[in-house]
């Protein structure tokens, strides 16, 4: 266990021993509310009402922003759920790349204990905690503001407290709320999230910025072995070794894979099944983001084509990666025997414009290194706070029973149908639809296990 995670775990429990002392030494100003603990202060209020009322005006112009951000997002979290699902439908065997279930609660180490390391960044209870400040903290005092510049009373501010888990809230008068007109009272509920948006956008330049201060690039990193699809009607033989290794010779090609894969897709009664090519890559293990060949270092997928098409089959190479050194034979290319062939695969961002574009100050393939101590650490916390302020928003505008989605599904159905009793019985409805949801979100991910 490294000194890091040994430090945060000390933290989270003085934090979460503080957190108890502190609910005790001011026990009689808590409140229970079900399993939350609430710590009601005044604390806020002032500066609320100073850039509510100061600023009234600027931010009443952004109603109908705040409004049309609302409604993208919903749209964003519904699109998500139902590509989750025809995902997990449509390709099971996903399961066995994304162990963790949909609907994963966001608690500290959460990859470590899923077996999610490959598709998250480490998340600490040190990043857990301040992005949770961040977020709640943004989100409340928009919502204040908000309403202080519709001029809705704000009546207390406070900490939320479930365990270690800290929350903020901002306590308006509902009354006077309710008799605002709709287009305010969507506005004050978007806030919260319209807030969130704003942070992300920040968290991701803050991003940009430390990626591009403190890293650079140092290698290049494969996905996979190369691999084929294996006809088991053209195999001619097959063997195996004592560490479990199976060699599978067709009538034009040699793969390798190991026993319990073979067995696993022979069990389905497939003709055809996904083997390694027999390599140097996969015969010498290795393994590790590729830093130089032959001592020519290789810091993008570019320069390591231009290095490795140098050498010819039968060619001798030393490969230094970030894990050890290798010394490779190099093979003829499958398809073209004048060429040079180690076997490795590279990942293909073609089918992915949208994330490539998010994320084009990072190029593809490539390993960075820090340049500077905790450069890693800074970067992997502005990346926990910019999604989890963007997943917060689109959450929170899900209409469901106790969210601001809720009642702002509510009152766009009030708008539309002028009827209480029909806007009442939509919302409703809309509950039970993202519930159900849920639950088929669920369903599928255990489906998926099941058929993998």
């Amino acid at each position: 266990m490294s000194i890091l995670i040994i430090s945060d775990l000390s933290f989270l429990v003085l934090f979460t021993l503080g957190v108890v002392l502190f609910l005790y030494a001011n026990r009689k100003n808590i409140h229970r509310e079900g399993i939350m603990y609430l710590y009601k202060t005044q604390l806020g209020v002032k500066l609320i009402d100073i850039i509510g009322k100061k600023f009234g005006k600027t931010i009443r112009s952004l109603h109908y922003t705040v409004i049309a951000l609302g409604y993208l997002l919903f749209a964003g979290m519904m699109f998500i759920i139902g590509q989750t699902i025809y995902i997990y439908l449509a390709i099971p065997q996903i399961t066995e790349t994304i162990k963790t279930p949909p609907l994963l609660p966001l608690i500290p180490y959460f990859p470590q204990l899923f077996g999610a390391e490959s598709l998250f960044p480490p998340f600490y209870f040190i990043y857990f905690l301040l992005a949770l400040i961040v977020v709640a903290f943004s989100h409340e005092f928009s919502h204040g503001i908000f309403a202080r510049a519709n001029n809705v009373r704000i009546k207390s501010t406070g900490v939320a407290f479930l365990g270690p888990i800290l929350g903020a809230f901002v306590e308006q008068d509902d009354k006077q709320m309710t008799k605002k007109d709709k287009v305010p009272q969507m506005a004050i509920l978007g806030a919260g999230v319209f807030a969130n948006t704003i942070m992300a956008i920040i968290f991701f330049l803050l991003l940009v910025l430390t990626f591009n201060t403190m890293f650079q690039p140092s290698g290049v990193i494969f996905s996979s072995y190369s691999y084929g699809i294996v006809n088991m009607s053209q195999v001619t033989n097959i063997t195996n070794n004592t560490d479990g290794v199976m060699y599978i010779q067709t009538t034009t090609q040699k793969y390798i894979t190991d026993n319990s894969t073979f067995n696993k897709q022979m069990s389905s009664n497939e003709q055809l099944i996904i083997a390694f090519l027999d390599a140097p890559a996969v015969r010498n293990n290795i393994s590790g983001a590729i830093k130089e060949i032959n001592g020519i270092k290789t810091t993008s997928f570019e320069s390591f084509l231009e290095e490795f098409s140098k050498y010819k089959p039968s060619d001798t190479v030393t490969i230094k990666t970030t894990v050890g050194q290798y010394e490779i034979v190099l093979d003829k290319h499958p398809l073209n025997n004048s060429n040079p062939f180690l076997g490795v695969g590279f990942r293909n961002t073609d089918n992915q414009k949208i994330i490539s574009k998010i994320f084009s100050f990072k190029k593809a393939n490539v390993y960075y290194e820090a340049k500077f101590m905790g450069a890693n650490f800074t970067y992997n916390l502005f990346w926990w706070i910019a999604i989890i302020n963007i997943m917060v928003g689109m959450f929170n505008m899900l209409p469901f029973g106790f969210l601001d989605g809720g009642r702002f599904f509510y009152l766009t159905v009030l708008g539309i149908t002028k009827s209480e009793k029909k806007a009442e019985k939509a919302f409703k409805i809309a509950t039970k639809i993202i519930l159900g949801l849920f639950i088929i979100l669920m369903l599928v991910w255990l489906l998926a296990f099941k058929i993998r």
